[in-house]
Order: structure tokens, then sequence, then C-alpha cells
């Protein structure tokens, strides 16, 4: 009888150890065998740096815990999210090629895998104790169908903000003072307008700020102003898309880039930082090694000082920031493959794990031990700020950090078809600007009876315009809703 009890408290007490959750039904009596061991084959989206650190994580749980536990895990990288997106999506559909064990996953993929019944409830591997190590609003972005069942594990998170050069800053908010306090001209829209409106001017031309996602900015703003663009009631998809919410978000949006005050050139904005074709730019906080350390400047690299700001917020509006960053999900197939994946899985979600995984790659950790601990805070002062991709990664963390102590955090719902609704409100709204912006270019360039550019800019900005592009969105987002 002894022996049995102690046998069995051993198992709990290991389960909590290796896994950081704790002694649920699934992994005490999990049949994993060392002699035998099973091999979990894991998908992701990593590149560089942050690969190098997962691969480097998988390596010492292979050894220090599969080892022991027969458990052997292989990480492979399908590219980048479109990728892995794809990859998933065929493997899903295939009769031949099998899906992994685990994948990272963002809720629009998973959402479409568990409404088939083909991804694994990980509540059954976490009791209440273990949800709450998380923080709150990182783990609810993976409950979707019924709110209830947890289909993804978070594991790194990332958010917005509004990277900035702030040597050409200073250039030109020493001619237009009104714009010195650079904080306060970037905490709301309407005075990141306005100073954008200024330095077209004061530039002759020149864009000052670009979005990396239009997306993010129509599904956040909406938010700030009371509106929740894509959502869920009654457990389907269902789209508020409020008149006048969506024309402010027009003319913050469409107006500047009609007129030249915002832009985008390059593939990231990142880039465009770096090319001295924008002086500020919305980017992932995620994005911070990417952040240049020079610019151009007349046709040559000059250095530059970059600073990092909260993303703004809409006049009077509540202070929404997007939460984002995949997480984990396991696929349902047999008691032991899914006790080892999920074992991995808790062993990557402990503070020591996920603060070396996410830190150096721009990422924070996900439960609040690991964001509260001294681990985190060390790993920050650690990073080499001499060095430009460090730099970067620390002015990014440090100012997701303050977001989420100012701001309520978001992600969009997962439905079906929510992704394809969301490419389309971004795509269509940004396909529509850049024609209004090609068009007013032609006329202004044959203006040869010297037309006030006002006149000319008020045949693409007006009324029409905006009732045109609302009444398309409104038909098209209705027929994928209902497809």
């Amino acid at each position: 009888m002894m022996k049995t009890l102690l046998k069995f408290v051993l198992v709990i007490l290991l389960a909590v150890n290796l896994t950081g959750f704790g002694p649920c039904a699934q992994i005490a009596s999990s049949k994993l065998d060392r002699d035998n061991p099973v091999t979990i084959d894991c998908w992701h989206y990593y590149n560089g740096e942050q690969q190098a650190n997962f691969d480097r994580l998988v390596e010492t749980f292979n050894r220090r815990v599969g080892a022991g536990q027969g458990i052997v895990v292989r990480a492979e990288s399908k590219g980048n999210v479109a990728d892995l997106t794809a990859a998933v999506r065929v493997a899903a559909k295939s009769g031949t090629q099998m899906l992994p064990d685990i994948f990272a996953a963002y809720p629009g993929t998973a959402f479409e895998l568990a409404t088939e019944g083909r991804l694994l409830d990980l509540t059954l591997f976490l009791d209440p104790d273990d949800l709450d190590q998380f923080n709150p609003s990182f783990l609810d972005e993976g409950r979707f169908v019924d709110g209830k069942a947890l289909y993804i594990l978070p594991l790194a998170k990332s958010s917005e903000a509004i990277a900035v050069n702030m040597t050409f800053w200073s250039d030109f908010a020493a001619a237009n003072p009104r714009f010195a306090d650079t904080a306060a001209t970037l905490s709301t829209w309407e005075l990141l307008a306005q100073a954008a409106e200024a330095y077209r001017h004061w530039s002759k031309g020149e864009a000052l700020f670009g979005f990396d996602s239009l997306a993010n900015f129509l599904l956040v703003g909406s938010r700030q102003l009371g509106t929740n663009l894509m959502g869920i009631e009654k457990g389907k998809g269902h789209l508020d898309l409020n008149r006048e919410t969506l024309r402010r978000l027009w003319d913050l949006y469409y107006v500047n880039i009609v007129t030249g005050s915002f832009a985008q050139y390059d593939s990231y904005r990142t880039e465009d930082l770096a090319q001295g074709r924008l002086v500020a730019a919305a980017v992932s906080t995620a994005s911070g090694s990417w952040l240049p350390a020079q610019a151009i400047k007349d046709g040559r690299p000059e250095p530059i000082e970059l600073q990092v700001y909260q993303y703004p917020t809409f006049r009077d509006a509540e202070r929404v920031c997007v939460q984002q960053g995949a997480g984990m999900a396991i696929v349902r197939s047999n008691p032991p493959d899914e006790t080892a994946a999920a074992i991995f899985l808790g062993w990557l979600t402990r503070p020591e794990q996920n603060v070396l995984f996410t830190i150096s790659s721009g990422y924070l950790p996900v439960t609040d031990k690991a964001l509260e601990s001294q681990l985190m805070r060390d790993s920050l002062e650690n990073l080499d700020r001499s060095r430009a991709d460090q730099a970067g990664i620390a002015l990014c963390l440090e100012t997701f950090l303050t977001q989420l102590e100012d701001s309520r955090l978001f992600y969009p719902a997962a439905f079906k078809n929510s992704d394809s609704i969301r490419n389309y409100l971004a795509q269509s709204l940004s396909s529509t600007a850049a024609d209004a912006r090609q068009k007013y270019l032609a006329d202004v360039a044959a203006n040869s009876l010297n037309t006030d550019p006002q006149k000319l800019l008020e045949r693409y900005v007006n009324d029409v315009a905006f009732e045109s592009w609302y009444s398309a969105i409104i038909l098209e987002t209705e027929r994928l809703l209902n497809s």
C-alpha cells in the first residue's frame, strides 16, 4: 500500500515539475515509456534569432526531460506565417499527409480545425490553478467555438507601437514647435494626422507616417471608438459596420493617403524608416531587432536616434491596443502523443524557458509569474543596447509593458471566414485609397488651368467616395460572413 502511494505521489510531482501544469488525470495516468519514446512533430514559422532560441529549447527539452520520459520533439520551420498556415491547411485536407502533433497557431486557422473536432481541448491538461498562471487576455484569445474550451496555449505575445526617427523629427519640430512634444503629438490619431499634414507642407510633399498593419488599425481603432467591428454573438460571427465609426477611420487613413501625408513603400515600415522615406510608423513590438540605426538622407546613410511610443488612440476614446503572436495548438491523436505534446508545451511556458525564448526575440512571456519575474527584468536589463537590434528590442518591449498597464488589450475574434473578412476590409480600403491617390496625382500633373489643388483633391475626398466604399464593404462582408 505504501509503495503504491509513493509511486502515485512521484507521478504527480513529476507531472508538476516537468510541465508546470497541475496534477491533472490526463498527465498523471499517461503511459509514456522511456524505452519506447514517442516522437512529437512541431511546426512553426520562426526564423532568425527566434528559430535559434526555439531550437535550443527543443534540444534542451529532449536531453533533460524527454530522455527521461520517452519524448522526442522534432521542430520544423515552415517559413513565414503564411507558409505555415498553407502547410497546415494542406495537411488537414490531404488524405496522405498528416498534421503535426503541435503547430504554431493563430485563431483563424485554429478555429477551422477546432470546429472539425481535430484540436485538443487544452483544459484537459490545465486545472483552474494552471489557468490562473496566464495573463487572462492572452489565454482568452485561444478560446472559441463554445467560449470555454481552450485550443491555443499562448507562448509569446507582441503588440503594436509607434517607432520614430527622432533625428528627422527634431528637424521638423524645430520649424514646427507645436509638435516638439513627440509623445503628446503621438498620443492621439488626430494630432498625428495634423503633424503629418504639417510635415508634408514643410518637406514639400514627403509623407511622415505609415501603417504596418492596416487591418489592426481598423479593428483596434473601431474598438477605441466603442465599436466591435468583428465579434461573436450567440456563437456566430457578427459584424458591426457602424457608419460613424468607419467614417472616422476612413477620414484618418484614406484622406491622409490621398494627400500624401501617410504612405507605404516597401513590404515593411521598418524598411521605409531605414530608407528615410518615413519618419514614424506603426510597427509590431516584435520588430525591434529590425528597427534601423541609420536612415538615408540626401542619398547617404546617417546615424539616427530612434524612440518608440505607445499606440495612439482617438481623442476622447478608450485606450486599446492589439495583442498578437501565435500560440501552440495540439492536434488530437492518441493519449500518449497528446500527453507528450502537453508536457512539452507546459515546459515551454514555465518562466525560465518562456523568458529565454521571448525576450531576446522581441516578445513578452505569457504568464504573470514570468512577466513579474526578476528573470525577465534581468533579461531586459542585459540586452546590449550598444547593438542596434537589441536596443530596438528593449525600446519595443518597454513600450509594450507600459501599454499592458495603460491600455486594454484587444484580439480579433475568430469565426468562420474571419481571416478573409479582416483581410478584405484592409485590402479594400488600401486599394481604394491608393487608386484615388494616383488619380489625384495625375490630375495635379495635368493641371494646365492651374486649378486650386484643394478643388482637385475634393474630387476624391468627399462623401460620395466614402459611401461608395462603405456600400461595397457592406455587401462583400455580408457575403463572406454567410458563405
